[in-house]
């Protein structure tokens, strides 16, 4: 889990980045990133019940996906809030090709160099 100053938990902040922000996808997530005028980045995460109707399975991903995440954070532009939105399709996927997805959107959005 990210510290509290890397996460959005505000609706409005939500709202603000599904609003104005640029997407981004990859085969198993989708990335939604704004510019926030802050020092840090700041992360959301949202996996639906389209995914899986069983909460187990879907803070699983939520976590796996929060430790891919975790290390690029270390090389990713500060400044951004950056919202991830997971597709059905990564069930069942191992955490390399969770790594590698999200390696892929960073890489095309230039938010990591």
């Amino acid at each position: 889990m990210f510290a509290k100053r890397n996460r959005l938990k505000k609706t409005a902040d939500f709202k603000k980045v599904f609003k104005d922000g640029k997407r981004a996808a990859g085969d198993l997530t989708e990335m939604i990133f704004l510019q926030n005028n802050l020092d840090v980045c700041r992360f959301g995460f949202i996996v639906s019940l389209k995914v899986s109707k069983k909460a187990t399975v879907r803070n699983k991903i939520r976590r796996r996906l929060t430790e891919a995440v975790k290390l690029f954070t270390s090389s990713i532009k500060k400044g951004y809030d950056i919202i991830f939105i997971v597709k059905p399709k990564i069930v069942g996927k191992t955490q390399p090709d969770l790594i590698k997805n999200v390696e892929q959107i960073f890489r095309k959005t230039k938010i990591c160099p």
